[in-house]
């Protein structure tokens, strides 16, 4: 027989990890699948810090007992709540520490299929497992929305990469890059490849770019 699970919450970012503490809180039965912080740990520029304030960039548990501020203080890292951007590495021991404080028994296992059976929730796992739930949360994140426009795909792989599967940019060094888009994500990769030490070209349909307003 398969175990039947309230909740089985899919993705272990900043959102699925929150989730999980406050409904463990209340009592319910949550399973939590996938690697934590894994987005923010493997797949965000090296040297990048966050665009948010540290005071606007905590996790949530139901008291408030482990914020960014407290993690810091923990581990005897700089930190202030305004003007000291947070180095996505600390960010993503910081979601690491708050899983196995709130989220104990996280499977890191991924998800690969969810369909409806019965009334009940069938989560078909990479290993070929299944697990049954009453309810899912969705947490996934951003990487699965990753967009290459028509008109570049017939350029090669070795040509053509996007920032969701990228987090060093080393192999750029003395190549001339163009960087398509003017986004958050663009500009920190412009700026990973400049100190790569790669020749970088910013395109976009815009006169203006605004990082941060």
């Amino acid at each position: 027989m398969i175990e039947v699970v309230d909740v089985a919450i899919i993705g272990a970012g900043p959102y699925g990890l929150s989730v999980a503490a406050h409904l463990r809180a209340r009592g319910v039965g949550v399973v939590v699948f996938g690697e934590p912080m894994a987005t923010w740990a493997r797949f965000m520029p090296q040297g990048m810090r966050l665009k948010s304030e540290a005071f606007a960039s905590s996790l949530s548990d139901p008291g408030g007992a482990l914020t960014l501020r407290a993690f810091c203080r923990e581990r005897g890292l700089p930190y202030a709540d305004l003007d000291h951007p947070v180095p996505v590495e600390v960010f993503a021991a910081y979601g690491e520490a708050f899983a196995a404080r709130f989220v104990p028994g996280l499977d890191r296992r991924n998800v690969r299929l969810l369909s409806r059976h019965d009334g009940l929730f069938k989560l078909e796992l990479d290993d070929g497992a299944v697990v049954v739930a009453r309810d899912v949360v969705v947490a996934v994140g951003i990487r699965p929305y990753a967009h290459v426009p028509a008109v570049f795909a017939g350029l090669p792989a070795e040509r053509l990469s996007h920032t969701a599967d990228r987090s060093d940019y080393s192999a750029f060094a003395g190549r001339r890059v163009a960087v398509i888009g003017t986004g958050a994500s663009a500009i920190d990769a412009a700026a990973a490849l400049t100190r790569a030490g790669a020749a970088v070209r910013l395109v976009g349909r815009g006169r203006a770019v605004t990082f941060h307003g």
